[in-house]
């Protein structure tokens, strides 16, 4: 009987070594259908500086943030024709605005999914005087992790981020965050 020759590989692994590979295996796997369903976009984080984005205002102008909001007092609300919250919100900030613009407050308000003659028609008794911006694919709003509206983001002087707001909110929370920021 001829014997085969041992060339090191022991064939024979004990249990306790199949399982810790086995978890091994598994926890592999894990890892990598997390870090391939993870978002790309960063985390918005309290002192950091927001997603950049040019979009087209109602009044068919380029808007570039941050470039056109370099030491300003920025709120960057997202809105749509469906949310009844955001009608009154738009309002509120049309106050705060004419309050505040002379001590450098802006406001871009960010239409999410709709097409112009939506947004146009939502805010045409509303006779706002801030910026109104189309976001027609709704990717700035995948960028800035809004999930429910409205939305607002409130950046300081130098364009990081102070608050964010979600949800029906009165005029008075955002005049108490805007003042020590102006």
């Amino acid at each position: 009987m001829a014997v085969k020759p041992d060339h090191g590989i022991d064939m024979a692994v004990n249990t306790p070594q199949r399982i810790k590979l086995f978890l091994a295996i598994a926890m592999l796997a894990i890892l990598i259908q997390i870090s391939a369903c993870s978002d790309d976009t960063a985390a918005l984080v309290k002192g950091k500086p927001t997603p950049e984005f040019s979009l087209q205002s109602l009044k068919g102008d380029t808007v570039n943030f941050p470039d056109q909001f370099i030491n300003q007092v920025t709120i960057i609300s997202f809105w749509a024709d469906w949310c009844p919250s955001c009608y009154k919100e738009m309002q509120d900030f049309e106050t705060l605005f004419q309050q505040y613009k002379n001590q450098e407050l802006s406001i871009i308000a960010i239409n999410i999914e709709q097409d112009k003659e939506t947004a146009q028609a939502f805010i045409k008794n509303l006779n706002l005087s801030y910026d109104i911006l189309l976001d027609s694919n709704g990717d700035i709003a995948k960028s800035y992790r809004v999930s429910s509206l409205p939305a607002a983001f409130i950046l300081n002087r130098g364009g990081k981020l102070n608050t964010r707001v979600l949800g029906e909110t009165p005029a008075e929370v955002f005049e108490k965050t805007l003042r020590p920021l102006l």
